[in-house]
């Protein structure tokens, strides 16, 4: 019988990073700000999930469609 492997998945020893921060008295466009945010956490869990767009929509409790829309709107390529 083969074994056959999952989705990708984090290593289990790694602890989560933090998201980059930001000076909150500086922000002039929140819009900006907030897909400025909304891209790095994406690029950061596609890495996260090997760029398996499954498992790294399922990691970030969003639906496949979900996933690819967000990942059109910042402009991030299938991997």
């Amino acid at each position: 019988m083969m074994h056959r492997e999952g989705p990708a998945s984090p290593p289990a020893a790694e602890a989560p990073r933090a998201a980059p921060t930001m000076d909150f008295q500086t922000v002039t466009d929140l819009k900006a700000a907030v897909d400025a945010h909304e891209a790095a956490i994406l690029r950061a869990a596609l890495e996260r999930y090997r760029f398996n767009q499954r498992a790294t929509a399922k990691g970030l409790g969003l639906t496949y469609d979900q996933l690819r829309h967000c990942m059109k709107k910042h402009g991030l390529s299938a991997g």
